[in-house]
């Protein structure tokens, strides 16, 4: 088979005094052609979009929110009686709400973060076909970033609970 994609992809960040909001917005275009196969040609297309806010408050404190979308076709997979299926894209949104914390003369960033990530249909392979499910991910991220002379080091916890449309 034979994919082509295009897409458009437009953003704005706006500042003004210490709050910055960025805006995107998408818009993609897939043709998979799949000549030869008894499986029809697939035609997917997907308009998303994301806002993020920050304020880059006083002593290196800034808090942030966002909240994106996202698309990923994914073509063709083994269905459960061995047969070519076309499988739905993958769509999702996040959700998420954080701080950011970087200590005045430092190259040091802090950051910690709560979010809600919802996928739909979401591939599953047991080894022998493909099934897709929605699913919902949950958590808590902290990360570290710092920089000294020419090393940076970076470290990170995640703690995620993550369910599939049976739970």
């Amino acid at each position: 088979s034979i994919t082509k994609q295009w897409a458009l992809f437009v953003q704005d960040r706006i500042t003004w005094n210490q709050w910055t909001v960025a805006l995107g917005l998408r818009y993609d275009d897939v043709r998979t052609h799949t000549a030869g196969n008894t499986t029809p040609d697939i035609h997917d297309t997907a308009t998303t979009g994301d806002i993020g806010i920050i304020y880059e408050g006083r002593h290196g404190l800034s808090p942030y929110i966002s909240w994106a979308e996202s698309f990923e076709p994914l073509g063709t997979a083994r269905g459960l009686n061995g047969s070519v299926l076309q499988l739905d894209p993958k769509t999702g949104t996040q959700y998420e709400i954080g701080l950011r914390y970087q200590p005045v003369g430092t190259r040091t960033l802090f950051t910690i973060a709560a979010f809600d990530i919802t996928e739909k249909e979401r591939p599953f392979s047991n080894g022998t076909f493909v099934t897709q499910k929605n699913v919902d991910t949950r958590g808590i991220e902290f990360e570290i970033d710092s920089r000294w002379r020419d090393l940076r080091f970076q470290g990170g916890y995640s703690y995620l609970d993550a369910r599939d449309g049976n739970d």
